[in-house]
């Protein structure tokens, strides 16, 4: 029922708890058979074991996508990535060594993210362990879904209201046979 989904979602939490914190050696996720298809199987990894590294783009980079084309006489509906760099600085050597030397420390060239975490609470201390392969991506399209069901009963009643505000209700409610 609806309103039992939080109450059994309490079990799974805590066990997942259990195996992400207290088991020796520590393990990084669990592997377990799909409940849904009975054939494939599902990965789910903790949260200490989940942090990606983040892509990185150069400075200034614009990204648009192309989700395809249509024309009367074709069609192509394969998604491109763009990847607009900025332009090369011309900079001499020497304008790239004056700017180094009046840097801040707030410039991220200089600044330590490690002592970053002594300040901020919240800073995610995690290490790596994802990578995104960018030249993997695929975009899947779910072509048909097939549902496995059984049928289930259905009883109905009709009963006559009853006011719980009557005394006598509660005589005839708790009324041994």
């Amino acid at each position: 029922m609806p309103d039992d989904e939080a109450f059994e979602y309490l079990p799974t939490q805590v066990i997942a708890e259990f195996l992400s914190e207290k088991i020796d050696p520590p393990i990084d996720g669990v592997i377990f058979k799909s409940s849904q298809t009975g054939t494939g199987e599902n990965i789910v990894l903790f949260h200490k074991s989940s942090k990606t590294e983040l892509y990185e783009l150069p400075k200034g980079t614009k990204v648009s996508i192309n989700f395809g084309w249509v024309s009367e006489d074709d069609y192509d509906d394969s998604i491109t990535v763009f990847e607009e760099q900025p332009k090369k600085s011309m900079r001499s050597p020497m304008e790239k060594v004056k700017r180094k030397l009046s840097a801040t420390f707030i410039d991220d060239t200089y600044f330590d993210f490690d002592d970053a975490a002594m300040y901020d609470e919240d800073f995610d201390t995690r290490q790596y362990t994802l990578r995104l392969d960018v030249d993997s991506i695929e975009v899947k399209v779910i072509k048909e879904v097939h549902f496995k069901t059984e049928n289930r009963s259905v009883m109905r009643h009709r009963l006559d209201a009853v006011d719980e505000t009557n005394p006598d209700f509660l005589k005839n409610f708790w009324r041994q046979p």
